[in-house]
């Protein structure tokens, strides 16, 4: 139970995440042979750093944790660590972090130390910025799959980079969403929804969703059709962009519904029809290197 309190503070099952960062090897098989000890070292170290900043963001919100109907079972906030303890963690992680680095070769995780760098000034200044707040989350999953192209030596596109942080803002801004559906406190008389969001806010952010959809369905539709490196039969693309489609779509819906009660991360995982999609996209690029 102690060990799992652990896991917890670590964010360990978030570290399912850092598989963005093998995402551009994925279109590329022999890059994958070639980097894939890089690339599991790099892996390490990214989930370690990223263990750090969410051990810091809950020793920074041990107080408004407490208050939250949900943030309040982490072990920080429900007393199952102690504060001391988590200290003990974060100089581990932190020491870990630097032997994997050494490994790995400083000058290739600089970009680590930058995301490492702006996780701490979002979660000190930033975080409770309202709307501005998700533009941060969703470079921090961008800059994983920067990451992942640098480690290969490949370059990414202007036109995926874009598509990687529209469709990543509209995932962040669908768990923001979630995260003040999650809050029981919610009082359509009080100005305050959530940390700093009005209801002005959040009526914005539900028009926002949509459109940062669309905006990255649309510039990925541009990328396939006129400037397209991945899929030698654009019809392949087409089809992999309508799977993004539907499953994006059939989670908007959710959230708008509050059918979702959990984490975003930990639903996404635990939807079966995730693991359907998938499986389609996983037989799509089979039959893309096969024929």
């Amino acid at each position: 139970m102690i060990f799992k309190n652990y896991l917890k503070l670590i964010r360990f099952d978030n570290y399912v995440k850092n598989i963005l960062i093998l995402l551009p090897a994925f279109f590329q098989p022999q890059l994958l042979v070639n980097y894939y000890q890089d690339l599991i070292i790099l892996f390490v170290v990214f989930s370690l750093v990223s263990s750090v900043g969410y051990v810091v963001n809950d020793l920074a919100d041990k107080e408004s944790d407490m208050l939250h109907p949900q943030k309040k079972t982490r072990p920080i906030a429900s007393g199952a660590i102690q504060i001391s303890n988590a200290y003990f963690i974060l100089i581990l992680l932190i020491i870990s972090v630097i032997f994997f680095s050494y490994f790995l070769g400083f000058d290739k995780v600089n970009i680590i130390y930058l995301y490492l760098a702006l996780n701490l000034i979002y979660t000190f200044f930033l975080k409770n910025i309202a709307i501005f707040d998700v533009c941060i989350l969703s470079i921090f999953y961008t800059l994983r799959i920067v990451l992942g192209a640098i480690i290969i030596n490949t370059e990414l596109s202007v036109w995926l980079i874009s598509f990687s942080y529209l469709f990543f803002l509209n995932l962040s801004s669908i768990k923001r969403l979630l995260d003040i559906n999650q809050n029981n406190t919610y009082n359509e008389n009080n100005k305050t929804v959530y940390k700093n969001y009005s209801n002005s806010n959040l009526k914005l952010l539900k028009i926002l969703i949509p459109i940062f959809f669309i905006c990255s369905l649309a510039v990925l539709l541009v990328y396939i059709v006129s400037y397209n490196q991945i899929f030698e039969n654009k019809l392949y693309g087409l089809i992999f962009l309508l799977i993004i489609f539907f499953w994006n779509l059939r989670i908007i819906k959710k959230a708008y519904n509050n059918d979702i009660s959990c984490d975003p991360i930990s639903y996404i995982l635990k939807d079966k029809f995730t693991y359907f999609y998938c499986s389609i996209g996983i037989i799509l690029i089979s039959f893309f290197y096969i024929f």
